[in-house]
């Protein structure tokens, strides 16, 4: 069995938040979570020998890297200071048991958020061996990569093989990763990022979504678990975000392009099939309005990355510009094919 005791810092204190609108007209508070910047709850790891009635700690001492401290404390301190830290806090997730029950795997997230490492752990003694590290001097993330409280895309195909994503390569993809022989696959490659990934019910495929196309268009793919040709599965142009149904016959496909909203689609297993529009969000008059498709444009940044964007153009110059539709790097969207999805701020510049 396996646990975590949460150790909690002294000023890890809940902050009071006051309710100004409540039907008694006075106002009532409510604990919320400690403030940002605070250092986190370290947990402590353990496993549970039934038969042997023992607990064992799980060592994280011994993990690669762990004491490779964050770049920028040598802005704040010197080098003997850093040296004298302890080493740096960590999050283990999991287990994750393969079928028969002879491999466990976790995930270890630094809490700094600059690494991520897959482990293997030996629930006889603790021990972790280390399967893949990813390191970030900006931050560990992205699509199916593990972060604030989660294990990213992991899971077995066989006894002895696990699949996962990683942004080693600076763009997500997919790899594998055989525990016998130790030799990590890269399946997929490119500047382009593995937006969702799900395994066959046959595990003889790879069901995933990417961007390869436009950084702003997602489509749904298939590909042997043993990597080569992708096979695209959904066609039409702008955002397709899809769910397989249970006997992997069909795709629920949630689409949307620059200037119709979302909405459901039906469409048979088959790279060829046509989808069937199953659903009418909008009213007759929204319908009814010619909304305007916006032109995609790119430029180059300082540091080189191309930024996209949306621009309308109005339908007679008036020598007073444009509209550029942007987005932060702190927002999750589709600037290209799909209908905008804001998670955060986003900055429209005129």
């Amino acid at each position: 069995m396996y646990y975590q005791i949460e150790n909690t810092g002294p000023n890890n204190q809940p902050t009071i938040i006051a309710n100004y609108v409540t039907p008694s007209g006075y106002t009532q508070y409510f604990r919320s979570r400690p403030k940002v910047g605070l250092p986190s709850a370290v947990p402590d790891s353990y496993i549970y020998d039934i038969k042997r009635d023992t607990i064992i700690s799980i060592n994280t001492e011994t993990i690669p890297g762990i004491r490779d401290f964050p770049e920028y404390l040598s802005e704040y301190e010197d080098a003997e200071t850093t040296a004298k830290r302890k080493n740096r806090a960590v999050t283990i997730y999991g287990p994750i048991w393969s079928p028969l029950g002879t491999h466990a795997i976790v995930v270890v997230l630094s809490q700094d958020h600059k690494d991520r490492w897959i482990m293997e752990l030996n629930p006889e003694d603790g021990s972790l061996a280390l399967i893949d590290r990813q390191h970030d001097e900006a931050w560990i993330g992205g699509p199916g990569i593990s972060r604030f409280s989660s294990m990213g895309v992991l899971n077995f195909m066989d006894e002895h093989t696990i699949y996962f994503q990683s942004e080693a390569s600076g763009y997500s993809h997919i790899y594998t990763y055989d525990l016998q022989s130790s030799k990590k696959k890269q399946l997929t490659s490119g500047d382009y990022e593995v937006l969702d990934l799900d395994l066959s019910k046959d595990k003889k495929w790879f069901y995933f979504t990417t961007n390869e196309v436009h950084p702003g268009e997602a489509y749904l793919y298939k590909m042997p678990v043993t990597g080569g040709q992708k096979i695209q599965l959904t066609k039409m142009e702008g955002g397709n975000f899809t769910l397989i149904s249970p006997d992997e016959k069909s795709l629920a496909i949630k689409y949307s392009n620059a200037n119709t909203p979302w909405e459901i689609y039906i469409q048979k297993n088959q790279p060829d099939a046509l989808p069937i529009k199953i659903t009418a969000s909008t009213t007759e008059a929204f319908r009814s309005y010619p909304w305007r498709m916006p032109e995609f444009v790119s430029f180059k940044a300082r540091d080189g990355h191309k930024v996209y964007a949306r621009v309308y153009k109005p339908e007679k110059s008036n020598g007073k510009g444009v509209i550029l539709y942007m987005v932060s790097a702190i927002c999750k969207m589709l600037i290209n094919g799909g209908a905008v999805i804001i998670e955060s701020i986003c900055f429209t510049i005129f």
